[in-house]
């Protein structure tokens, strides 16, 4: 930075003052492992502490930048920093990581960027990160940093004990611990309850479950401390689904050819215990009393006038 500023000043007026073209030998990982560590010393933040593992998984990330010729947070696979912290053997419980690129680009202007916003500003100043590794790649003249901080569940994390000027010890290997699986509960949901080592990843791999969908299942990132004895939602208790009845169709009688309405039609009734040939014998004899009663009373007004 000090020689571009010199150069600057040296240069003829109304000529064009353009930056030298660096090396990779002028701008190396432990050029931005020694400006974070200086960044949180001025906070009155511990050091980190420069991890083999680390440096490794960071180079392997700018190398990656670099065939692509883009920044990337994942790598080939779309592995996260954590998980490819893990899968290298370091057993993190917490990782965060800044990306940086950009023509002749220095280490100092990657450490300017990071600290623009508080998501890269985790990597540098959270106080709960002890390990710290760093990479970069040159080309065609752009450089690609990367910068990983973390926090390992292993008390032997591998650490340099340099307070991060670049050294590169091998981590001891992290000893393995299996994760408990939990039984389903009588209303189908699974929780798991934290044990000391356990992590996000490991557990999502226990369970066969993506490690996005634990995370917001229990509403938490891969930066999450996770401590024993919390409780993970790992399937949410079964729903039953509410069906609505439905309404059985009634039946609509088909109307028969003797169903067809008619008019109503007048009869008589006959009284109770009367035949119609009854009824017309009584009749013969109440016209014969009748002509009988006329009779009578003619032949009584016959007399009368005699």
């Amino acid at each position: 930075m000090t020689l571009l500023l010199v150069s600057l000043a040296l240069a003829p007026r109304g000529v064009e003052a353009r930056p030298p073209a660096l090396s990779p030998l002028q701008s190396t990982a432990a050029q931005v492992i020694a400006g974070v560590n200086a960044l949180r010393a001025s906070q009155g933040l511990t050091p980190f502490q420069t991890n083999g593992t680390l440096m490794s998984v960071c180079q392997a990330q700018s190398d990656y930048m670099a065939s692509i010729g883009t920044y990337s947070d994942t790598d080939a696979q779309g592995r996260s920093s954590k998980q490819r912290l893990i899968a290298a053997g370091y057993l993190a419980v917490r990782a965060s990581e800044n990306v940086f690129e950009g023509t002749n680009a220095t280490a100092q202007q990657a450490l300017a960027f990071w600290q623009g916003d508080a998501l890269h500003r985790i990597a540098l100043f959270d106080p709960d990160l002890r390990d710290v590794g760093a990479g970069v790649t040159v080309s065609d003249g752009v450089y690609y940093y990367c910068q990983i901080a973390a926090l390992s569940g292993n008390a032997s994390s591998g650490s340099s004990g340099t307070g991060g000027t670049g050294g590169t010890n091998a981590p001891a290997a992290p000893a393995v611990v299996p994760i408990v699986v939990s039984t389903p509960n009588p209303d189908g949901s699974i929780v798991h309850v934290v044990r000391p080592g356990d992590t996000l990843y490991a557990i999502a791999q226990a369970y066969g479950l993506p490690l996005l969908a634990l995370e917001q299942l229990n509403t938490v990132t891969s930066t999450t401390i996770i401590y024993p004895g919390r409780k993970l939602t790992i399937r949410a208790a079964f729903t039953p689904t509410v069906t609505a009845p439905s309404a059985t169709p009634r039946r609509t009688p088909t109307p028969g050819p003797s169903q067809t309405p008619h008019p109503p039609t007048e009869t008589t009734t006959p009284a109770p215990g009367t035949s119609s040939s009854q009824a017309g014998g009584a009749l013969v004899i109440i016209i014969f009393v009748a002509l009988a009663l006329a009779g009578a009373v003619t032949a009584l007004g016959l007399r009368e006038k005699r």
